[in-house]
């Protein structure tokens, strides 16, 4: 069985040439110093996180309360058909329909 390192597998690819010189050093320092990267990129993912949250929920909502003194006006119409419909359901629960069915568990 022949050895398959890094070598051996990158010796014929195009990532060849990037494995060679400085980004090998750089690829050995940051796999030697492996923690030290976790926390970096938690790190980074934190303040992206913040930046998203600040963006997309606290900015909006501080618009809304510039713009404010909206008043909500109460529609009684709109509320009379909703208890309608609340009071006919109710209704069709309560009043089973009328027939003899049969019982299909016996």
């Amino acid at each position: 069985m022949e050895n398959w390192g890094l070598k051996k597998i990158f010796s014929n690819s195009r990532l060849s040439s990037f494995f060679i010189g400085k980004n090998q050093k750089i690829l050995l320092f940051l796999a030697g110093n492996a923690f030290i990267l976790i926390l970096i990129l938690i790190l980074a993912s934190v303040i992206f996180g913040e930046f998203l949250f600040y963006k997309h929920v606290f900015l909006p909502n501080k618009e809304e309360q510039k713009s404010g003194n909206i008043s909500a006006v109460f529609q009684e119409n709109l509320y009379e058909s909703v208890l309608e419909e609340i009071e006919e359901i109710k209704n069709i629960f309560e009043n089973p329909l009328e027939g003899n069915y049969i019982d299909p568990f016996f």
